[in-house]
């Protein structure tokens, strides 16, 4: 197998999850909708894991507060500024996920381009990377997020516009769909919901998951992930016996 990228999702992946005792968009999420006197159990927020913000939002409105059309969109647009301002506040506690600095570092020593990808806003997600020093020292080279790539997970577009930052595809390829003629296969996917492993299937990258955010091994390899860690830390040992030298 010969990698030419890596995609790696952030929470729960590339940062360590849990900030006070409680996982980083979980908390960002209760601040945003008891604006709106809704409360979401964990086992539903869990399901929102690794999805782009303003989607959930606006789903969770039409269907817990039954709006709709520009009422919808104005109450999306504040609990949406409001999560960013709650990630943001958290931000000085981020912290890169045990082995993760080594994990990419080791990618970038094999030659493959690093991009971390997130489904928070680009404001936070760019923070968060910096904060845990994922892309200083030459680490990883790009951060996207579904407001960037103009779409999220689980279609392509963040590993599409990744590609297109690294070279890999032309500056008109259409992000919402693979590029017809690229293989994938060149393309390892990281991620720890079962978004994540979809994202990457649906592409046709090498998609592999880990069990360090709030999804079981179990629900990740039902959503068809190919290998199941415990954490990023493992990937080098995993890709050292099938990179092509």
């Amino acid at each position: 197998m010969k990698l030419k990228a890596a995609v790696l999702d952030m929470a729960g992946t590339t940062i360590a999850d849990e900030i006070r005792g409680t996982p980083f968009v979980f908390a960002a999420y209760a601040a945003a909708f008891r604006r709106e006197g809704i409360t979401l159990p964990p086992g539903e927020m869990n399901e929102y894991r690794g999805l782009d913000k303003r989607e959930v939002i606006g789903a969770v409105l039409t269907s817990r507060a039954r709006l709709s059309g520009e009422a919808l969109e104005r109450a999306t647009d504040q609990l949406l500024e409001t999560f960013r301002e709650a990630c943001l506040e958290l931000i000085d506690e981020v912290q890169a996920a045990e082995g993760a600095r080594e994990a990419i570092g080791w990618l970038k020593a094999q030659g493959i381009a690093v991009a971390l990808a997130s489904g928070l806003p680009q404001e936070v997600a760019g923070a968060m990377a910096l904060a845990a020093g994922l892309t200083e020292g030459g680490l990883a080279d790009y951060v996207t997020t579904a407001e960037r790539a103009g779409g999220g997970r689980p279609g392509p577009e963040m590993i599409n516009d990744a590609l297109i930052r690294f070279g890999l595809l032309g500056e008109g390829a259409d992000r919402s769909r693979p590029s017809a003629g690229f293989d994938y296969g060149q393309v390892l996917k990281v991620g720890d919901t079962p978004a994540d492993v979809r994202e990457g299937l649906a592409a046709g990258a090498v998609t592999v998951a880990v069990s360090s955010g709030t999804h079981t091994a179990g629900r990740l390899r039902e959503e068809g992930a190919s290998q199941v860690f415990a954490s990023i830390g493992e990937i080098p040992s995993y890709l050292e016996g099938i990179l092509e030298r």
